[in-house]
């Protein structure tokens, strides 16, 4: 699936896409939002989900990407301390 095939779904779709063949990687808060970051295919999705509108919208929006770049900002937060057995 491409990011352009992925972003002509309905929202509907989109969710259902992701909690059946999404991985969950990561989750993160800033803006005032809990993002989670999922794998799809060759792409990545950030969910964001307002904390002050969550019982009347929770789903702000959806970022889609492709560029492995955009995931800097969650590599502070992978703790790799268990790989140091394997150096």
């Amino acid at each position: 699936m491409t990011i352009a095939d992925f972003k002509n779904k309905s929202n509907q779709e989109q969710f259902f896409i992701l909690k059946n063949e999404g991985v969950l990687l990561a989750e993160r808060f800033c803006w005032g939002s809990h993002i989670y970051l999922y794998g799809l295919s060759s792409m990545y999705v950030e969910l964001f989900h307002d904390l002050e509108e969550i019982e009347e919208s929770p789903i702000r929006m959806l970022s889609i990407f492709d560029d492995p770049t955009r995931l800097d900002v969650y590599l502070a937060n992978i703790d790799i301390s268990a790989l140091q057995v394997y150096l």
